[in-house]
């Protein structure tokens, strides 16, 4: 049970805002993240924080925050998982080879390389990642998780620093998309065996075996 009075925004903002100063974090990355550009842009950039953000038009966007005295962003890269509308992709399950998956979706992610400046107590740059992905369409989440592991590999492959990924990913333990991200791995997919080929038979022979 939650009071009504929580709920409003005008004092959930000041008690959220409060949260996460008091975790004195040099990196915070968010989802679910509304009144950007009203709120927590001006009230974290007073606060030592610059950001990166992307909207999502219904569950609020994703956003990178990290002090601008401890790093300095160098690269960053939106992912927008809507592409996968375009594409024709692979079926999650092997039971699913003539399923046509409904991929509409508006969920996003941010890639961002941060450097530390020469003074900073971190001894390496990140890669950093803040992802929302789908809510209920388990096969969804597979691939939303196989496009974020391509594009985070395709993104880290000439930098070769760490990775820290933060999102709200929904899954569950015996999930293809959380061994994907646990293991590295994309999981393999069990296909039914094709159709065999008709034998050939090029030369007759009147030879009997005895």
């Amino acid at each position: 049970y939650v009071e009504s009075r929580t709920l409003n925004w005008e004092v959930r903002k000041r008690n959220l805002l409060k949260e996460l100063l008091t975790y004195n974090a040099d990196i915070l990355l968010l989802q679910g993240v509304d009144h950007y550009t009203d709120w927590w842009q001006p009230q974290l950039g007073v606060n030592g924080y610059d950001s990166l953000y992307k909207s999502h038009p219904q569950k609020g966007g994703v956003a990178v925050f990290y002090r601008r005295d401890e790093f300095q962003l160098f690269m960053s890269e939106v992912i927008e998982f809507k592409e996968l509308r375009h594409e024709k992709v692979e079926p999650v399950f092997a039971e699913d080879q003539d399923k046509r998956y409904n991929l509409e979706n508006e969920d996003v992610a941010l890639v961002a390389a941060l450097q530390p400046w020469e003074k900073s107590r971190h001894p390496s740059a990140l890669c950093v990642v803040s992802t929302d992905l789908d809510e209920t369409r388990t096969f969804l989440r597979t691939l939303q998780v196989r496009r974020l592991t391509e594009r985070i590999e395709s993104f880290n492959s000439k930098l070769q620093i760490p990775i820290v990924l933060a999102g709200t990913l929904y899954l569950e333990k015996n999930e293809e998309a959380y061994l994907t991200l646990v293991t590295g791995c994309k999981p393999k997919i069990e296909r039914p065996p094709g159709r065999p080929s008709q034998p050939l038979c090029t030369q007759i022979t009147t030879a009997s075996v005895t």
